[in-house]
């Protein structure tokens, strides 16, 4: 057996912009994702597909700097990779999973040396067509229903042939999938990025899971990962 592993994925959207500094927009869009492998019975999974709606507002807080937007959507997937609820060491697909939510975010400069991107989305996800009847109504897993991130950066000293900053990216994340038990929400993480460049040469040192937080960071296969302790790194290079 085989299945078609190709198509064609239309694109479409518009956007209204009654002031100068906002606008708002819509968009519409379909997706297309070869998969491979097969279920516990053997057959090829089928390609995953989808639809996407959205709807939008941008607004310009300081003019050609920062930036910020409000956007809500539905998306429908069709043959999602999933667990086989009767043998979790294989997958099986589903009919159709909806994720439909919010989103807010945050980009640019809010002054010529203070730098930001930050992100907070809500997110519902469910199997909502199914022949297996005991997955109908299931959460997706690995899909916490609030997300939040912030990296934001500092030139303590910016020139034209020298630069020195300080940054911190903080992600803070609720519950995921249907088994609480496997995926505890982690507390807020964060790591601090610090670098220096001197003309050509640059330095960089770096702290991932700055509170080396223990948690569980994902559960694919059903299978527990934990996140890693705290990491410092450093780099040495040269920009040409």
């Amino acid at each position: 057996m085989s299945a078609n592993q190709a198509a064609t994925t239309p694109r479409f959207g518009a956007v209204y912009q009654p002031f100068a500094d906002a606008s708002a927009y819509v968009a519409y869009s379909q997706s297309f994702q070869p998969v491979v492998g097969a279920s516990r019975l053997g057959a090829p999974f089928g390609p995953e597909s989808g639809e996407a709606y959205e709807i939008g507002l941008k607004y310009e807080i300081v003019r050609r700097r920062l930036w910020a937007t409000l956007a809500a959507f539905d998306i429908f997937r069709q043959n999602v990779i999933v667990p086989d609820p009767v043998d979790p060491n294989f997958n099986t697909q589903v009919s159709e999973v909806e994720s439909r939510g919010v989103e807010f975010d945050l980009m640019g400069q809010v002054t010529e040396r203070w730098s930001v991107i930050a992100n907070a989305a809500y997110l519902h996800t469910e199997i909502t067509q199914d022949t297996q009847a005991n997955l109908l109504g299931n959460r997706a897993d690995n899909v916490p229903y609030f997300s939040s991130n912030i990296w934001t950066r500092y030139n303590i000293q910016q020139t034209a042939d020298r630069t020195t900053g300080l940054a911190t990216a903080c992600t803070c994340g609720g519950s995921s999938g249907r088994h609480r038990e496997q995926l505890r929400p982690p507390p807020i993480t964060a790591g601090t990025p610090a670098s220096t460049r001197r003309g050509h040469s640059a330095l960089s040192l770096y702290a991932e899971n700055l509170f080396d937080t223990f948690y569980i960071a994902s559960a694919p296969q059903r299978r527990t990962q934990h996140a890693r302790p705290l990491q410092p790194r450093g780099g040495v290079g040269l920009i040409y």
